[in-house]
């Protein structure tokens, strides 16, 4: 096994999809927190063009940080470093 002296960085993975409207809720955006198994529907905000993006300002406004994203036509992810953000995450999902 090889080890180093930097442990590399834990990366956890948020993705974002669109749920479109249906005849008893509005469209709404899907937040799946991966290595964890929560989900989290979110308001669609008509001001932002994707679901990432719109995940994005919802989950910083929360106060995550947002390390990396990729926004596809159906899918987005998003990532954020370490763990120290993990109980806040997980709050923030549990609500």
């Amino acid at each position: 096994m090889n080890t180093t002296t930097t442990d590399p960085k834990h990366l956890i993975a948020i993705t974002a999809s669109y749920v479109p409207a249906s005849n008893c809720r509005g469209s709404r955006i899907k937040l799946h927190l991966v290595r964890f198994g929560m989900k989290k529907f979110i308001p669609y905000d008509h001001t932002f063009n994707s679901a990432n993006k719109i995940a994005i300002a919802w989950l910083e406004e929360k106060g995550i940080k947002i390390t990396h994203e990729a926004d596809g036509v159906d899918l987005g992810s998003i990532l954020l470093a370490g763990f120290d953000q993990v109980e806040l995450i997980q709050k923030t999902f549990a609500k």
